[in-house]
């Protein structure tokens, strides 16, 4: 960008920006979940491809590569022969008993992701269990209701249930509109998140038994979102007249695992007569965009407002971010969803004739 005096266009100044278009992290994905059970005298297959590109960059394949790690005591990988493809068959009798920890790699240019599935191998042939991917790293509290998919087979009738392992939450299911604390007989659990405790981690375990009383089991991790934190909100000035003065908002210092944080800014009601405010429905300002500058013509009249940031990972809140430096002002933080922070500061904006 290159800017002249008008009149003398050899009087000139320029500047450079540089733009790097960054592609996205692949996901790598074993299926069958995190941990599983699996028979000695029975194959069992490495999937691996519900691996996917954020990207969606069809041009370019996936190259995979499969390891085998023996974990305890008398696993043995050395007969194992891992083919460079998505699935993997593991012939029956190949392994013996023991745990096996299987690491797939998947490769696009110059991008790679990695992902790990443990595998007990046991004596005979239980029922084949196996968790479906969840299809996402992490949930919000006000995601609504997660469902896990299970898939069990044997030649005999088989029984199954579904449990948390050392969970916080002694009922995490929901049944019948009821929440309990393990569900049988169904391969398909409803989750409600919002009993689930933000940035918890929980663990769910499937196991089936068949007619002859051999067990098998698989696992799968449900990681929940954690709120941005260690923010603070600022507005300037903090009284003005509708129409006339312009407000600047600023969310400063906020910190997150989960980049980029996506902020909306907006307000929330305010009870006239206790001064409580009413933090569900957030109201952006203008179109909902995150501007930190708003103009005298964006506020209309009233005795008071309370303006609000309400901060979400970028799949959640489509907004853009922008920070601007401002001396804190005192700050409230308000309980709210998990994965996202909502922060008020009181200004006063009043009618420029009346308070005249």
């Amino acid at each position: 960008m290159v800017g002249f005096v008008t009149d003398t266009p050899s009087i000139n100044n320029s500047a450079t920006v540089e733009v790097v278009v960054a592609q996205q992290a692949l996901r790598a994905v074993v299926a069958g979940g995190a941990s599983r059970q699996v028979g000695r005298d029975a194959s069992f297959t490495l999937d691996g491809s519900d691996s996917n590109d954020p990207d969606e960059d069809t041009a370019t394949p996936f190259a995979y590569a499969w390891a085998c790690a023996a974990v305890t005591a008398g696993a043995d990988c050395s007969g194992l022969t891992l083919t460079a493809t998505a699935t993997v068959n593991v012939p029956s009798g190949s392994l013996s008993v023991g745990t096996y920890r299987f690491t797939l790699t998947v490769s696009k240019g110059g991008r790679s992701s990695s992902a790990s599935s443990s595998v007990l191998v046991v004596a005979g042939s239980p029922p084949a269990v196996a968790i479906a991917d969840l299809g996402a790293d992490k949930f919000n509290s006000d995601g609504g209701f997660l469902s896990l998919t299970g898939t069990v087979s044997s030649p005999l009738a088989t029984t199954y249930a579904w449990e948390a392992i050392a969970s916080d939450v002694t009922k995490p299911f929901l049944r019948a509109s009821v929440r309990v604390a393990s569900v049988t007989g169904s391969l398909n659990p409803l989750l409600p998140l919002a009993a689930l405790t933000a940035g918890y981690e929980y663990t769910f375990r499937l196991t089936a038994t068949d007619s002859n009383g051999q067990a098998a089991s698989s696992t799968v991790l449900v990681v929940m979102n954690e709120a941005p934190g260690s923010g603070s909100l600022a507005v300037s000035p903090t009284t003005g007249f509708a129409l006339e003065t312009a407000f600047e908002f600023a969310a400063l210092g906020w910190v997150d695992a989960d980049l980029p944080l996506n902020f909306a800014f907006g307000t929330v009601a305010v009870d006239p007569l206790d001064g409580s405010l009413d933090a569900s429905v957030l109201l952006p300002f203008r179109d909902g965009t995150a501007d930190a500058l708003y103009t005298a013509d964006t506020l209309s009249a009233g005795s008071n407002a309370t303006g609000c940031v309400r901060e979400r990972t970028p799949s959640v809140w489509p907004c853009h971010r922008q920070e601007r430096a401002q001396a804190q002002h005192q700050n409230r933080r308000l309980k709210s969803p998990a994965g996202e922070h909502l922060l008020h500061c009181r200004f006063e904006l009043s009618h420029p004739i009346l308070a005249r």
